[in-house]
């Protein structure tokens, strides 16, 4: 009698086995990533073309559920093996920092102005003693109104310069100022330039009859 159990019990466990894998697993529950979107504002002070950290932050979670076998994870020493298992993974880290350049049109101006009057070099000192003689002829010619009959001696002008202590003479032509006023534009200088075709005029004025 008691063979005839133990052999019924044997038959019978397949039977279980197979009837617990056909019954519907329980309810499951999937979570979806969330996503979180947020912003701050706030004042900080940065030297130029330097960089501060401003902090860190970082948040991130995986998870994952296996499931086991409901009747077979709950015989003794085939838990670990059939029963329900999951994992969870957080990870928080995040780092954040500003960085800053000034830009100042202002400084830039300056500093290429210096560089141009370091490039020119003795340009405008080589130029002063032309000026000085221009301003001299124009003083003089305004000074000076010839007559009809001395238009030739008004060619002839004596300019006085600071610089020396004789006089010299100097013949005006205007078209020779105004070769001078255009040389003096094509190299850049307009000031002389501007004095060469000024004393050019008036010489003209003074030479009409």
């Amino acid at each position: 009698m008691q063979q005839k159990h133990f052999w019924g019990a044997i038959c019978a466990l397949p039977l279980a086995f197979v009837f617990c894998l056909g019954t519907p697993l329980p309810g499951q529950t999937i979570q979806l990533p969330v996503y979180r979107v947020f912003g701050t504002s706030t004042t900080i002070s940065v030297p130029d073309q330097g960089s501060v950290a401003t902090g860190h932050i970082a948040r991130q979670r995986a998870a994952r559920q296996t499931p086991g076998l409901p009747v077979v994870g709950r015989i003794p020493g085939a838990g670990p093996l059939f029963a329900d298992r999951s994992l969870d993974t957080v990870v928080p880290w995040a780092h954040t920092s500003v960085s800053a350049t000034i830009i100042d049109l202002h400084e830039m101006d300056r500093a290429v102005l210096a560089e141009a009057k370091r490039n020119r070099g003795n340009k405008a000192e080589a130029n002063s003693e032309l000026q000085a003689q221009a301003a001299a002829l124009t003083a003089q010619v305004r000074r000076e109104r010839p007559s009809k009959s001395g238009r030739q001696s008004a060619r002839r002008v004596r300019c006085e310069s600071s610089e020396h202590t004789a006089d010299r003479v100097i013949v005006v032509d205007p078209e020779q100022l105004i070769r001078l006023g255009r040389e003096a534009k094509r190299r850049g200088d307009y000031q002389l330039a501007k004095a060469y075709f000024e004393v050019s005029a008036q010489v003209s004025t003074a030479l009409k009859p």
